[in-house]
């Protein structure tokens, strides 16, 4: 009797598109229900690793609430949003390490419609391990820079035409800087500052020098992270993450709230870069923070995403950018 071969896997092709409010993009990830952060908290993240996404249901924060460790963005999604007078969303000092694999001159933001294609994995398999994994589905470099586990699936992410507006713009990341160069005797020279981020992180600020010794150039922001800082005689990464000297550079966050936000006097999201303690080193980057809603808003929106402050020689970080929008306003609505 003959054995019967098994049919090989047949390539595939589908299309993702997030829906009217986001509701496809809600839908992608399992909710944790109605929650409330009353003690510091950090959600899981992975180092250097893709934009993480967790879903709520009522999410209110009486506390402070990061990421446990720095990667290219921590988004939250909820029903609706409340944060009190001591509730905090912070990127603080998390913006990635990237890599020269990494595609940085792509924005960041939600597109119209995926289409993906497959062969190996189905598409059914890459869904499941896009709700398991907790990754953000239009992080372009989750297709650029495949992680392991992924498996053999695409898409045109390349071409992808934004729903609306943008989320951070690649080409508003803040400009790095040169030192000063020096060469007068007993002469101490001052970095410049990194560049301010346009909907997008701030460059880093550059190293002060001396006679004999020259500071370090600074690093422009990225889609993932604030400008990484001159150092003494060392040069900023151009990927971010942190310096030579250690400083870290503020990181990407945004809370997608589809109902009402009530923010008390005090609450705070912020995405800073470090502030320097020794003399001649550069600062980092501060990154990019925002909330969007659905609703209304009730209270006044206040964010944060101020570069690095050095105390002598070296130069301040550049700012990054702190946004309230609406899904309105975004075209997501």
């Amino acid at each position: 009797m003959a054995v019967s071969k098994l049919s090989a896997k047949q390539p595939w092709t589908a299309v993702w598109t997030p829906g009217v409010n986001l509701v496809n993009f809600y839908n992608l990830y399992d909710s944790k229900g109605d929650v409330t952060i009353s003690t510091p908290t950090a959600i899981p993240t992975t180092l250097d690793g893709p934009i993480q996404v967790v879903r709520y249901g009522a999410l209110t924060i009486n506390a402070a609430l990061t990421g446990s460790y720095r990667c290219r963005g921590l988004f939250l999604l909820c029903s609706s949003l409340a944060m009190g007078a001591v509730g905090s969303f912070s990127l603080d000092y998390l913006g990635a390490a990237g890599s020269r694999h990494w595609v940085a001159n792509k924005d960041i933001l939600v597109p119209q419609s995926i289409t993906f294609t497959g062969k190996n994995t189905s598409y059914a398999e890459f869904l499941k391990w896009i709700r398991q994994t907790g990754f953000c589905i239009f992080d372009p470099n989750l297709y650029a820079c495949p992680p392991q586990g992924m498996g053999d699936v695409q898409c045109d992410w390349g071409t992808w035409v934004p729903l609306g507006s943008v989320i951070l713009s690649a080409a508003g990341c803040g400009g790095g800087a040169n030192v000063v160069q020096v060469v007068t005797a007993g002469y101490n020279g001052v970095g410049t500052a990194g560049g301010a981020g346009t909907l997008a992180p701030g460059g880093g600020g550059s190293a002060g020098s001396t006679n004999s010794v020259y500071g370090g150039c600074s690093g422009p922001g990225t889609p993932w992270s604030g400008g990484s800082p001159g150092g003494v005689l060392s040069n900023g990464s151009l990927h971010g993450g942190p310096a030579g000297s250690g400083l870290r550079p503020g990181g990407f966050g945004i809370i997608f709230c589809s109902g009402n936000a009530t923010l008390a006097s005090g609450h705070v999201l912020t995405s800073k870069g470090e502030n320097a303690t020794a003399a001649y080193y550069g600062c980092p980057g501060g990154g990019r923070i925002g909330l969007t809603r659905g609703g209304t808003l009730t209270g006044a929106f206040n964010g944060v995403a101020t570069g690095g402050i050095c105390s002598s020689y070296g130069a301040n970080g550049g700012t990054g950018v702190a946004t309230d929008s609406t899904f309105a306003s975004m075209g997501w609505s």
